[in-house]
C-alpha cells in the first residue's frame, strides 16, 4: 500500500512524505503442500528487510517515472532519492524538520 502521510517530528508539526507499508506473511507452502512458518520465527525475513525496502522503493520510483515522467536525484547527505524537479529551497521551505 502506498500513501502520503505526515511523519511525527518531536515538538514540531508533522512532516509530510510518501511511503509504503508491505505485509509479508511468515508462512510458506512446502513441497508436501502443507503450510508452515518460515524458519527462525520470522527472523529470516527480517534479515532481508533492507533489501526488500530497496526493491520496493525502486519499484515505486519506476512506476512514478513511467506514469508521471518524474525524474529522481540522490540526496548527497542522506542518500535518499528525491524528486529532481523540486528545488532544495522549496524542500526546506515545506519541511517541518529543517
Amino acid at each position: 500500500m502506498w500513501h502520503r502521510t505526515a511523519r511525527p517530528v518531536d515538538g514540531q508539526a508533522p512532516d509530510p512524505h510518501l511511503h509504503a507499508h508491505v505485509a509479508i506473511a511468515n508462512m510458506v507452502r512446502g513441497l508436501d503442500g502443507r503450510w508452515s512458518a518460515i524458519g527462525a520465527g520470522g527472523r529470516d525475513i527480517h534479515r532481508h528487510a533492507h533489501a526488500a525496502d530497496a526493491l520496493l522503493k525502486a519499484r515505486m520510483r519506476r512506476v512514478l517515472t513511467q506514469r508521471y515522467g518524474i525524474a529522481w536525484k540522490r540526496d548527497p547527505v542522506t542518500g535518499a532519492r528525491e524528486i529532481a524537479a523540486i528545488p532544495e529551497q522549496t524542500r526546506v521551505l515545506f519541511s517541518k524538520s529543517c
